[in-house]
């Protein structure tokens, strides 16, 4: 079977680029090791005299359901054409096909539905599904936070944006949320 294998390429290759602070779909990392990065940066924050710690959390309201197919493809071809992620041209005209005319059906007992082309989405229960969505939409999300009393932590659709800083100095959390 194709797909696996080219998903798994895929992966290998986009690797060494995906945000390092996603836990989500990465080797060896989990909920657990984001909830302790974050758990240690609010009591961190905490144990200083005169701090405030805010946490913001969000979560896309089913992200793979709402991604805009032309957005993804105008973001892989962008990726293929500037080498981004080292993915070669080939695959990313790969992925745009998989992404591309996509159609479902129900099966009922032994009664299968006609066929309807879906409008949207990155397919779940995929190989591809959740690489595409690292690769295309979080990856890029807040990568340029804008102080360094902030941080970022992603786990594939939620993403955490926290910060520390002295009760008597201004908040710069909102910076962060006006760019997501």
């Amino acid at each position: 079977m194709l797909k696996p294998r080219v998903a798994k390429w895929v992966l290998e290759t986009i690797q060494p680029f995906i945000d390092h602070r996603q836990y989500g779909n990465q080797k060896g990392m989990s909920t657990t090791h984001c909830l302790i990065d974050v758990y240690h940066h609010m009591v961190s924050g905490a144990e200083k005299a005169g701090n405030v710690c805010t946490h913001v959390l969000t979560d896309y309201t089913k992200a793979f359901d709402m991604i805009d197919r032309r957005i993804a493809v105008i973001n892989l071809l962008k990726m293929g054409m500037m080498g981004m992620m080292g993915v070669s041209p080939a695959i990313v005209e790969w992925v745009i096909d998989f992404l591309s005319s996509r159609k479902q059906r129900v099966k009922y007992k032994q009664t299968f539905s006609e066929w309807v082309t879906l409008s949207g989405d990155v397919p779940q229960g995929t190989n591809m599904g959740p690489i595409t969505f690292l690769a295309i939409v979080i990856n890029y999300a807040l990568n340029d936070v804008q102080h360094t009393n902030n941080r970022v932590w992603k786990y594939v659709d939620d993403l955490t944006i926290g910060e520390n800083r002295a009760y008597s100095d201004d908040s710069s959390i909102q910076d962060n949320l006006d760019a997501l």
